[in-house]
């Protein structure tokens, strides 16, 4: 089947048949997909309208009991923090605002989706979550939202996981030959009609997902593209795209390798988001601590978050990547109010996320 596949790679309709074909296939295959939870659209509303108080926010989740009670086993996990549990609804808006729940009720929803294809698709879905939460915890440096970081690492690869769950045979067995890697964009379109991340964007749209989770989706593998947007759009493309980057190298390996810094080196988002490729590579044990959190932020798992403005020692991973890595700049200067924030907020879902996937 590889063989077909590259060689309709080969053959190039018109632009315009093309668009036509890929819209119908897009389409076709949403027709299947489940729908998000309404609430989530719902809550969405509800938080950006300056009119509506906590109380309505609060009203809309309560109406949903299963979806409630999972809001507040994030709200409550050891990571946040909290003084004491929330023990409704109510209580979580208060204490932590209604843009902060509307972003936790997206993640809430999209661990549900991830945990219904976690039979089909193991590899996905843990690579997502780790993804997810290398890119929560990169955002704390980056000057980028956590919570919006988080949510687009956990949904990066949806599109894969519903043409999974449509149970498309041929994609799966396209996916299997790529053993931990993925099909390239050219493959999928050959295939499908589309690739994996015009499918995850036009669900997030028609799930009501806001801006800008559709676009980074779209995009997360088209960095020209990417770049051509500007603005916050473009730092979160580019803080997933190197959260992607590092995942599997992370956690293949204790240390890392002088192809690990060869390939932060090729990325460009790597400079856009702001860091050096050697200063990630000081950083691997909280990279790899980030991407195999354990359940509610504790145990050997939990990330810990170097002090802005301090180098990460780590002899041995200077000594593993070679002279190339052991430059004496320390990482550049980010804003004092970071790290006590990521701290309070840099685990809450994920930690969910890992306690659900368990339970």
């Amino acid at each position: 089947m590889q063989r077909a596949i590259q060689a309709a790679v080969h053959l190039v309709p018109t632009a315009e048949t093309h668009t036509s074909e890929k819209s119908a296939a897009l389409r076709a295959k949403l027709t299947g997909v489940k729908p998000f939870p309404a609430v989530v659209a719902r809550v969405q509303a509800v938080a950006s309208d300056p009119r509506r108080t906590v109380a309505d926010v609060a009203d809309v989740v309560e109406r949903d009991i299963a979806f409630a009670s999972r809001m507040l086993r994030v709200v409550n996990s050891a990571a946040f923090g909290l003084a004491a549990r929330c023990t409704t609804v109510r209580h979580a808006v208060a204490l932590l605002g209604t843009r902060r729940v509307a972003s936790i009720a997206t993640s809430t929803a999209a661990l549900e989706m991830v945990e219904q294809t976690l039979g089909a698709a193991p590899a996905i879905v843990k690579h997502a979550v780790a993804c997810g939460g290398v890119a929560r915890f990169l955002a704390s440096y980056a000057g980028v939202s956590p919570d919006e970081a988080f949510t687009v690492g956990l949904l990066h690869d949806v599109g894969m996981l519903l043409v999974l769950q449509a149970g498309d045979s041929f994609y799966e067995e396209l996916v299997d030959q790529m053993g931990d890697g993925e099909p390239s964009s050219e493959e999928e379109v050959a295939l499908l009609g589309f690739d994996h991340a015009q499918l995850g964007a036009e669900a997030l749209r028609s799930w009501g997902l806001p801006s800008p989770l559709p676009e980074v989706v779209e995009l997360h593998h088209d960095w020209n593209g990417a770049s051509a947007l500007g603005g916050s759009t473009t730092n979160l493309i580019a803080l997933l795209r190197v959260a992607d980057l590092l995942v599997p190298r992370a956690t293949a390996r204790l240390t890392p390798e002088e192809a690990d810094l060869e390939a932060l080196r090729d990325e460009p988002a790597v400079a856009h988001v702001g860091f050096s490729p050697e200063e990630l590579v000081r950083m691997w044990p909280q990279i790899r601590a980030a991407a195999a959190e354990s359940p509610y932020g504790e145990g050997e798992g939990r990330a810990s978050l170097p002090e802005p403005r301090a180098r990460v020692s780590l002899t041995s991973v200077d000594a593993a990547i070679g002279p190339a890595a052991n430059d004496t700049t320390a990482p550049p200067d980010r804003p004092a109010w970071i790290v006590p924030v990521a701290a309070v907020t840099a685990v809450g879902v994920l930690a969910a996320i890992g306690a659900a996937l368990l339970r």
